[in-house]
Order: structure tokens, then C-alpha cells, then sequence
């Protein structure tokens, strides 16, 4: 298995970042609703909660008898047949730099396909490209409802981004004064093919972390590959980010 770690310290997260490496899709970084009209523009939140720390990684796996999107609806000869998906945790530590608790209500977008309709999202179902997703908080276990999120901006990724309606997950959480708080989201998703490419990407949007207090103060992006990747293949299709070490 090969491991990169990407190290980024970003001034404002206002537009999505792009890594480019496989087709499984990622949207992240926690954030508030957006206000109606679905539009974040940096400062637009005023907040005394920081985000000091961020780490995102992408655990590809090769699919099998025991994956969590094993295609039951057909047998599989596993020697010819070979498909991915990934495990994603993502990793977020707030702090309160004020003298006051905040409760807030929390957004994080995730790769759901609903069409659309609303009426026919179904998040565990194994058609989905998207299961078992957890919230934590210190630790614990959150319930969370899901919801369509419009967030503007997308269009910037191309036409086939341009669809404004995501659907995210909903949380409440309460930042206590001067404390940390962190807040965990993992779940499994697999792979939407791209027709218009012989390429698989990521893509993982940083827009919506854009509201919290000043800069984000380290954020650390991990892929584990189930196979081997060379460095010169991953700086030709990715220019957003710097490779600072490889195990």
C-alpha cells in the first residue's frame, strides 16, 4: 500500500479545491447552512469558533465479497471483475476562542445521487454511492437528519457540476467556552464513473468551511492506495496541492 500525505494551510477556503486521482466523490468541510439563496462568501458567518486543525483521508479499498456495496444483485468472478471504493474520515478540531458557549447548527455535504427528488433519496440503500455515514462529536455518536443543501458556486467545476441542489447531513453541536470540540464524519462511498473521462477523480469542496473565524489553522489530506502509485503520475493530473511526504 502506498500513503500520500498532502500538508495545505490555506489563507480563506472560498473556492473548491480539486484533486484529481480517482472518480469516487468527495464534497466535505463542515460548515454552517447556508443562508438562503445558498450562498457562503467568506465573513458572512461572524463566529468566534475556529477551525484548527482538519484531516481528510481517503482509504481505497478494493471491493469485495465483504465490501458495503458487494453488487448483490449479480455474481462476481473477482478475477476479472475489479472495482474500488473508499472509506472517508474526516476530521475536524473547533475551537471557542470566546467566553461564551455557542450552540450551532452544522452542514457537511456528502455524494448522494437523489435525481433531483427528494422522494426517492434512499442513504443506505446499496444503490446509493454513499453508506453508513456516522457523526461524532467528542467521541460520540450524533443524530443527524439529511437535507437538500443549495450551495452556489459548483458551476465554477464545470457543466457537470453546475447542479446547485446537494444533499447534506444536519447536526447540532455546542462549542463550549475557550474548549475544543471534535467533530468526526466517516462513511463509505464508491465510485461515479465519468463517461467524458478515461481519469477518476476526487473532489473534495472546501467552500463551505469558509465562514469560521480567521485562517484554518492545519489541514492534512491522506490517500491510502491498495496498490502502488508513482509521484510523477500524481503531479500530472494534480497541480492543487504539494507532495511533502510519501511512505
Amino acid at each position: 500500500m502506498k500513503k500520500l500525505i498532502l500538508w495545505f494551510v490555506p489563507v480563506v477556503l472560498s473556492i473548491a479545491g480539486l484533486i484529481w486521482i480517482s472518480n469516487i466523490n468527495i464534497s466535505a468541510d463542515v460548515g454552517v447552512p447556508p443562508s438562503p439563496g445558498g450562498i457562503i462568501i467568506p465573513g458572512d458567518k461572524t463566529t468566534e469558533i475556529e477551525m484548527t486543525r482538519e484531516k481528510v483521508v481517503f482509504d481505497i479499498k478494493v471491493e469485495d465479497k465483504d465490501s458495503p456495496f458487494y453488487p448483490f444483485y449479480r455474481e462476481v468472478d473477482f478475477e476479472t471483475w475489479v472495482e474500488h471504493y473508499a472509506h472517508v474520515t474526516a476530521e475536524f478540531e473547533m475551537t471557542n476562542v470566546s467566553s461564551t458557549d455557542e450552540e450551532m447548527e452544522l452542514m457537511f455535504p456528502v455524494p448522494y445521487d437523489f435525481g433531483g427528488n427528494f422522494d426517492y433519496f434512499k442513504p443506505d440503500d446499496k444503490w446509493s454511492p454513499t453508506m453508513n455515514l456516522k457523526v461524532l462529536v467528542n467521541r460520540k455518536e450524533k443524530d443527524f437528519t439529511y437535507n437538500i443543501l443549495k450551495l452556489r458556486g459548483l458551476e465554477e467545476l464545470g457543466p457537470f457540476y453546475s447542479r446547485e441542489d446537494v444533499i447534506g447531513v444536519k447536526f447540532s453541536v455546542k462549542f463550549e467556552a475557550n474548549k475544543t470540540t471534535d467533530i468526526t464524519i466517516e462513511y463509505d462511498t464508491k465510485p461515479a464513473h465519468d463517461p467524458k473521462s478515461m481519469y477518476r477523480t476526487f473532489i473534495y469542496v472546501m467552500e463551505t468551511g469558509s465562514h469560521w473565524k480567521g485562517k484554518i489553522g492545519l489541514g492534512e489530506i491522506i490517500f491510502k492506495f491498495p496498490g502502488d502509485i508513482t509521484e510523477t503520475a500524481f503531479k500530472s493530473y494534480n497541480n492543487e496541492f504539494e507532495i511533502s511526504q510519501k511512505k
